[in-house]
């Protein structure tokens, strides 16, 4: 897969014009700073996701998402560039453009999101279930196995042994009195149950 650049940029949380200007010296150094226009998608906990463009083509934006603090405790940010460029190879994702130190830069791609309406209408849910099932088909080259029990482990490790504040101490020993033993043991009964299970074979294609 082509690389793509890494730039040595943090986009800082409440200035990200800042950020967003350094990372589009690389990725747009046609563009003039003065002309720049700035959108923002969302501005969550997770993630900060913002549209660069200039005033006389808006049709040509760079989106440029920062994570927010502390996520690459659950998300795998190197699998997240990996199956992205993947993902792009094969059509089902924009170019990314750069990876800078907290984010991505990649290209903006216009469409409609499904809503609770559309995603019922019998024109397109078809549609959907044929993508999904192309994108599952995605050759990844890696060996494939399940990471359900290995994420499940890593998210019971980011649990704290104990919360310092009263009313969240509360709450967890209600829920599990004898602490993140008694989540293990569920997941160790869960792991065990599930080996003995019978992988399930697609009747539709057989």
């Amino acid at each position: 897969m082509e690389e793509v650049p890494h730039l040595d940029v943090t986009v800082v949380e409440g200035d990200f014009k800042t950020g967003g200007l350094k990372i589009l010296r690389s990725v747009r150094p046609d563009w003039s700073p003065s002309d720049v226009v700035f959108k923002v998608f969302t501005d969550g906990i997770t993630n900060t996701l913002f549209g660069c463009s200039i005033e006389s083509n808006t049709s040509d934006m760079v989106l440029i998402r920062s994570y927010g603090k502390n996520t690459e405790l659950l998300i795998d940010r190197k699998a997240e560039t990996k199956n992205f460029k993947l993902l792009h190879k094969w059509g089902y994702a924009p170019m990314l453009y750069a990876t800078f130190n907290n984010g991505l830069a990649y290209e903006f791609v216009p469409g409609v999101t499904l809503d609770e309406n559309t995603v019922k209408d019998p024109a397109i849910f078809p549609l959907v279930a044929a993508m999904l099932a192309r994108f599952h088909a995605i050759p990844v080259g890696t060996e494939k196995k399940p990471i359900l029990w290995t994420k499940l482990r890593k998210y019971l490790s980011l649990i704290p042994s104990f919360y310092t504040q009263p009313k969240k101490r509360t709450r967890f020993e209600e829920l599990f009195p004898n602490g993140r033993q008694s989540l293990e043991n569920e997941i160790n009964y869960l792991q065990k149950k599930s080996r003995r299970c019978r992988r399930p074979k697609n009747s539709v294609l057989s």
